[in-house]
């Protein structure tokens, strides 16, 4: 697999990024598969209505390392990175492409090696893992294209995980 991209995780978060994503959280079909809360799309407006700053990128990251995927060249971001940190040695990383425009492009899985870069390479983690929807069938196969295995099965998500020892293999 290859570690060019055009595909940039930016951290900054300004107002226009938080209105573009109040549209992505209003969008059913952006929404699916992930486990944002069912009101998030008014959350953000209510975010952008009781703020006086233009910069939230405090807000996103408490929890989590959160990242708008940029395309090179591009104005507005096409989706969402977030890494989630599960104990001293794993993350659970989240990748949404929410620009429907842009679906079945290969952004995912480009994203997706953006993240893992940033989780072994910059934070250090030993593991990455990912818990997909069984319906979200363009996800499974991103992670299973990147090198993810299928760790642990439940009624409705799988695990999926990649240890640092075998990124460094893919990236070899």
């Amino acid at each position: 697999m290859s570690f060019s991209t055009d595909i940039k995780l930016r951290r900054e978060i300004n107002t226009t990024d938080v209105e573009q994503m109040v549209e992505w959280m209003a969008d059913e079909e952006v929404t699916r598969y992930l486990n944002e809360k069912p009101d998030m799309s008014r959350r953000l407006e209510q975010l952008l209505e009781n703020s006086q700053m233009d910069i939230f990128t405090q807000h996103f990251n408490r929890e989590s390392r959160f990242y708008l995927v940029d395309i090179q060249g591009a104005t507005e971001p096409v989706g969402y990175l977030r890494l989630i940190p599960k104990n001293n040695d794993k993350l659970e990383m989240v990748v949404a492409i929410a620009d429907k425009e842009k679906w079945n492009n290969g952004l995912g899985t480009k994203a997706v090696w953006e993240g893992l870069k940033e989780a072994f390479l910059n934070l250090r983690f030993e593991k990455v893992e990912a818990k997909i929807h069984k319906e979200n069938k363009p996800s499974r196969k991103v992670f299973r294209k990147v090198g993810f295995d299928k760790k642990e099965d439940s009624k409705a998500k799988d695990t999926f995980q990649l240890s640092f020892d075998e990124f460094l293999e893919l990236v070899a």
